[in-house]
């Protein structure tokens, strides 16, 4: 544990020393918490949702296959 603070320590110490490099650091955490929440998917309407099973086909009738079907108003 004392081995990885000396590391974290050492880093900082060349960061700080460094100001071209200390800038460089700040804009690159700066513009990720900027594009953070740009980087979802927006929430869109559904109309419909069909969920079914994978591993049997409803379409051929075979036993143990399900779908179910909702259609959403609104």
């Amino acid at each position: 544990m004392k081995k990885v603070k000396n590391i974290f320590d050492k880093i900082r110490e060349y960061i700080f020393e460094n100001k071209v490099l200390s800038v460089f650091v700040t804009l690159i955490l700066i513009l990720g918490v900027v594009s953070m929440p740009r980087i979802f998917a927006e929430l869109q309407p559904v109309k419909s949702v069909e969920i079914f099973s994978e591993k049997l086909d409803y379409k051929e009738k075979k036993p143990g296959a399900w779908r179910v079907i909702r259609v959403l108003n609104g």
